[in-house]
């Protein structure tokens, strides 16, 4: 069964995992904790992840955004991220959601169905009458996953293809 969790202490052992089997960079997508000790991860930056999904406890300085597991019956194999409301900024290069999958997962669907669960939750907290998303144009498996999803290709670049999904 596939699924999504939000992040949270009780599965802290398995989201830890996934992070340090997940790349530090890869496709486009940064996995700032990849390189972290297992109690760095868990005393600081698990609780920090599910603080930033409320509006009320965010940091300061960064946007709420919440982040999701998806699971495949009792593993995850991989990670979505959802930024509430975008910057200007963020709006002409980045977007609202990032993901990635485990590689021995990819080919199977389970991203666009991940992305389907997530935006289902997201329209729920989303500002915007659209989800902004981004992939560079060699990535095209993420560019499908997102088309998958009703999503349009607003811009492009020579690099980049920016799409958008929309919810309102």
């Amino acid at each position: 069964m596939l699924y999504i969790k939000k992040a949270n202490l009780e599965d802290q052992e398995e989201e830890f995992i996934f992070l340090n089997k997940t790349p530090y960079l890869e496709s486009g997508f940064r996995n700032v904790y990849a390189l972290r000790h297992r109690d760095e991860f868990i005393k600081t930056d698990l609780p920090w992840l599910i603080n930033q999904a409320n509006p009320q406890t965010a940091a300061t300085y960064a946007k709420p955004m919440t982040t999701y597991f998806l699971w495949l019956d009792n593993t995850i194999i991989g990670m979505y991220q959802v930024i509430h409301e975008l910057t200007d900024f963020q709006k002409e290069h980045d977007g609202h959601i990032a993901y990635t999958l485990l590689k021995e997962f990819r080919g199977n669907g389970y991203a666009t169905k991940g992305l389907s669960l997530v935006i289902e939750d997201a329209k729920t907290y989303i500002k915007e009458d659209e989800i902004y998303m981004h992939t560079t144009k060699d990535n095209q498996a993420s560019l499908h996953v997102m088309l998958n999803n009703g999503a349009y290709i607003s811009k492009e670049t020579d690099i980049d293809c920016f799409t958008r999904i929309k919810i309102k």
